[in-house]
């Protein structure tokens, strides 16, 4: 991942109207909190954020003064008639220290028969700051019916390492499900609540 500088400010503004003269002036309010320290607000050029937050930047090095800290996006407050950031949450890190980080798994692909299941949705992650990946992406088109696959399976990024159970299955092929219909002799379809399988009333019972 990118690691982008940005110069800071400290912030003086605060509340609901300050803080909207504040966005009137191109500026974006920030927080700065973690590594053992208290909270800072401060402030940004809104276009230059904007900018990297399009661009899916999340790691930064933010200049303050002559002070830099390094810093991760950890939440983005979001306009929800604009879908503008309003405000943002850093997180102070150590660049040489991983993060624990969540990351989507990215299917590619079929496999060669049968139903792909996905077990899991995101990869649990421990990954230097500056190689966190965005998703991992995995082929599946060499998976046949009763392949699987493992965590500890999966070509991670430089950087990265598992932080979940190697031995957690992530996938799994199964024989595709089919639907068996029987068909009336004489070609009636029941009416509701009448006989074929169903409980009274016509309600479907639960499984």
């Amino acid at each position: 991942m990118e690691v982008v500088v940005i110069n800071i400010e400290d912030r003086t503004a605060s509340g609901t109207n300050q803080v909207r003269k504040l966005r009137d002036t191109g500026k974006i309010p920030l927080v700065l909190y973690g590594g053992g320290q208290e909270s800072v607000s401060l402030q940004a050029d809104y276009p230059e954020i904007k900018r990297h937050l399009e661009h899916h930047i999340r790691v930064f090095k933010l200049l303050r003064g002559k002070e830099e800290q390094a810093g991760y996006i950890q939440n983005v407050q979001w306009d929800c008639l604009t879908d503008e950031p309003l405000h943002i949450d850093f997180q102070r890190i150590d660049m040489d220290k991983p993060l624990k980080m969540d990351i989507e798994l990215v299917l590619l692909g079929h496999p060669k028969g049968g139903r792909l299941i996905r077990d899991v949705q995101y990869l649990h992650l421990a990954c230097l700051p500056a190689q966190v990946p965005e998703q991992i992406e995995l082929r599946v088109n060499d998976l046949e019916i009763g392949d699987n696959l493992l965590a500890r399976e999966i070509e991670l990024p430089e950087g990265c390492s598992l932080d979940m159970p190697a031995d957690l299955q992530i996938l799994h092929v199964t024989e595709t499900a089919k639907v068996l219909e029987e068909e009336d002799p004489a070609g009636d379809v029941p009416a509701d609540g009448e006989a074929g399988g169903g409980a009274e009333g016509g309600e479907k019972p639960a499984e």
